[in-house]
């Protein structure tokens, strides 16, 4: 999903899909994330035809047709190119390739916190002939897990933040993507700050561990903050019900530039004073046990690589599977082809477990050791 917009102006990616389909926003919202989430074509024209009764199965059809195509983007099965399927010449199918490269690896994990797939949809718990099958549920495991991995972090940071600079506020609720603090008035508006430097750590950690060097501003701070006394979607809406017919006082929603008027240029201290990068206070901790991430491991293999996925000339595709390979060879094939050998090794040792090696029968063992890593004639 790489649309970048805002709901009010209605320039964000749910308010766009619903103006080219002629659907509500809310239905809209369902169409793009039962898209993210591996839902196929199908589910798309059925979606479409119940959000609008005056549509034919023929239009339906070919509208998912066209924005699949124009988002997912098309795919290969064929060998020749990069020794793997992958989707091309869509806005979204760097997404989805390196969704389906994560759920269907040996060892699926998280990209932040390294979280690993439940057995049930391991890959060495499945007969081999599904290797590619319950992709929905996949990949749906590897948006959602790295979802609680970034509410997991978030929490975590504002709970540092509160406590370092004796924030009166506690977590309260968090409801799909939005988190509730209480606060004590006074200070809603350093909770705010503290919230956006949260998100700012979050994010900073996601792109470092995908091995991006860098953050845009763009996606750096939550494009607002809602301060708000009740619980309601927009802190705007008057909330006039038959038993409550007296319209609630909006409350306030601060973007990053509002925030920083708010506290002083930035200062999450009560009195304003400036920040400092070291000051003198012990937050604890220890680097015990800590080990360095392999922060490259999702970077993309080559150039040519990069410039396929975005491409639909699928002969432009061609010549530059063939760049890559002239440079690189089968490195694709090669890497998985070592995946699958150490996964075979990992199998055996949980087949048998050795011990001091009496009464083994060693025959048998290589026999094994050979079938697992594919090499027994």
């Amino acid at each position: 999903m790489t649309l970048e917009g805002t709901k009010a102006a209605g320039t964000d990616l749910h308010s766009k899909t619903a103006s080219i389909l002629g659907i509500s926003r809310d239905q809209a919202k369902v169409f793009n994330y039962s898209r993210i989430y591996g839902a196929g074509m199908r589910h798309a024209v059925l979606l479409l035809l119940q959000s609008n009764a005056g549509m034919l199965p023929e239009q339906a059809q070919k509208l998912a047709q066209n924005l699949y195509a124009s988002t997912k983007g098309k795919n290969t099965h064929r060998a020749d190119l990069f020794g793997r399927k992958f989707w091309y010449g869509g806005t979204e199918s760097y997404v989805f390739n390196k969704l389906e490269e994560i759920a269907l690896s040996d060892r699926p994990q998280t990209p932040a916190l390294g979280c690993g797939v439940t057995y049930a949809l391991s890959k060495e718990y499945l007969p081999a002939t599904f290797g590619d099958d319950y992709m929905p549920s996949r990949i749906n495991w590897v948006v959602q897990s790295s979802g609680v991995d970034y509410l997991h972090l978030l929490i975590v940071s504002m709970e540092h933040l509160i406590k370092k600079y004796d924030i009166q506020a506690r977590y309260l609720i968090s409801v799909h993507d939005e988190l509730r603090y209480l606060v004590k008035e006074e200070d809603r508006y350093r909770a705010a700050l503290a919230l956006q430097i949260a998100n700012l750590w979050t994010r900073s950690l996601f792109a470092y561990r995908l091995g991006m060097d860098d953050l845009p501003q763009g996606v750096a701070f939550f494009s607002a903050v809602d301060v708000d006394k009740v619980l309601r979607k927009e802190v705007d809406m008057p909330c006039v019900t038959p038993s409550q017919p007296i319209p609630i006082p909006p409350g306030e929603s601060l973007d990053i530039a509002k925030v920083l008027e708010k506290t002083n240029g930035g200062s999450l201290w009560p009195d304003g004073a400036p920040m400092v990068e070291n000051d003198g206070i012990d937050c604890g901790g220890s680097l015990v046990g800590y080990r360095q991430p392999d922060c490259l491991v999702h970077r993309a293999h080559s150039a040519e690589w990069l410039r396929a996925q975005a491409s639909s000339d699928l002969q432009e595709i061609k010549q530059l599977a063939m760049a890559h390979k002239a440079k690189f060879g089968d490195g694709l094939k090669s890497n998985r082809q070592a995946s699958k050998n150490i996964s075979g090794l990992r199998r055996l040792r949980k087949v048998r477990t050795l011990g001091d090696g009496n009464s083994v029968d060693w025959n048998n063992t290589i026999e094994q050791l050979l079938k697992s890593l594919d090499m027994h004639p």
